[in-house]
C-alpha cells in the first residue's frame, strides 16, 4: 500500500509538550461515569511488570476500561461504543467513539483537548486500517500506515517521518510465582523500517516504549484471560513521548485490542458455519 505524506510530524521533543495526561484530565466525577469496581482495580506498584527489557523504566499509567470479546458468544459486534481511559487517580483523559455498533471505525479524544486521531477498519484480507492524526499536530490527516501480517500477531505502523514502531503479544509468569500463571502483555517497541526481517529479530534486544499489562490485578474488571481486546494498565517508559505522541501509543494499543476481537470473532464464526453444514 503505497501513502504518500504530506510533511513529518513536529517530535514532541521539539514542541515540549507534557504527556496528554498530565495535562487537562477531569475527574470520573465531571464526566460520563465509570463503574466503580472499574476504576477500584488500579496497581500503582512495578510489580505486574513482564516482558521487560533492561532499560524499560515505568512513568506514565493508563487505565483502559475495554470488556473485549468473551471467548465462548456468538460472532457479534462488540456492544461497547464508547471505551474510556483514565489516569492512575481514575480521571478520563481519553475516550474512544464509535459511532454505530456496526462499524469499526473510531474517534480518540481527548476529554479537553478534542478528536485527535480517528481509525479506520476495512473488510477483507489485506486491507489494512488507516489512522489518520487530526490534531494538536501541525498538519493535519496525516496518514499512519498500518501494516499487518497473516504470519504474526504483531502490528506494525510507520509514521509521516518515516519512524515505525510494533506492537507485539509477549507473556510472563505472573508476579506470584506460587499461582504460576501467565500474564498477557503487549509490548510497543521501536523497529528497523528498512529491514525485511525485522519480525524475526529477537524483541527483548530491542527498546520498549510502553507495556499493556493484562494480568488478574490489572485487566479491565469482569473480563478473564481468555477474553480477546480487554483492557488493561498501560505503562509508559519515562522516555516514551520521545519516540510518540501518547495519543498514538493509546490509539495503535486500542487499534490492537480491536484486531483481537476481530481475530477471536472470526474463529467463532468459521466454528458456526461449521455446525451448520
Amino acid at each position: 500500500m503505497d501513502f504518500t505524506f504530506k510533511a513529518d510530524i513536529p517530535s514532541t521533543k521539539e514542541k515540549e509538550l507534557p504527556p496528554y495526561s498530565e495535562r487537562d484530565s477531569v475527574p470520573v466525577s465531571d464526566a460520563k461515569s465509570i463503574a466503580p469496581a472499574s476504576v477500584s482495580v488500579f496497581s500503582g506498584g512495578t510489580d505486574t511488570m513482564s516482558a521487560d527489557t533492561s532499560s524499560f523504566n515505568a512513568g506514565t499509567r493508563l487505565r483502559i476500561h475495554s470488556r473485549g470479546h468473551p471467548l465462548v458468544s456468538l460472532p457479534v459486534p462488540p456492544r461497547e461504543l464508547e471505551i474510556t481511559i483514565t489516569d492512575s487517580a481514575g480521571n478520563v483523559v481519553y475516550t474512544s467513539t464509535r459511532a454505530k455498533r456496526s462499524s469499526g471505525n473510531a474517534i480518540l479524544s481527548h476529554i479537553k483537548q478534542g478528536d485527535l486521531i480517528s481509525t479506520s477498519y476495512f473488510f477483507g484480507p489485506g486491507r489494512d486500517p488507516v489512522m489518520k492524526m487530526i490534531q494538536p499536530f501541525e498538519v493535519s490527516l496525516d496518514t499512519i500506515r498500518i501494516e499487518t501480517r497473516w504470519t504474526t500477531r504483531a502490528t506494525a505502523f510507520t509514521l509521516p517521518n518515516g519512524r515505525s514502531f510494533e506492537w507485539f503479544h509477549d507473556s510472563s509468569k505472573d508476579s506470584d510465582a506460587r499461582k504460576g500463571k501467565r500474564t498477557n502483555v503487549l509490548v510497543l517497541h521501536q523497529i528497523d523500517a528498512e529491514s525485511p526481517k525485522r519480525q524475526k529479530r529477537a524483541k527483548s534486544s530491542s527498546q520498549a516504549i510502553a507495556k499493556l499489562i493484562r494480568s488478574d490485578a490489572t485487566r479491565t474488571e469482569g473480563t478473564t484471560r481468555c477474553t480477546a481486546g480487554n483492557g488493561g494498565e498501560l505503562v509508559l517508559d519515562v522516555d516514551a513521548i520521545k519516540y510518540l505522541d501518547e495519543s498514538i501509543i493509546v490509539a495503535t494499543c486500542l487499534m490492537m485490542l480491536k484486531m483481537e476481537i476481530d481475530r477471536r470473532r472470526g474463529c467463532q464464526f468459521a466454528v458456526v458455519m461449521a455446525a451448520a453444514s
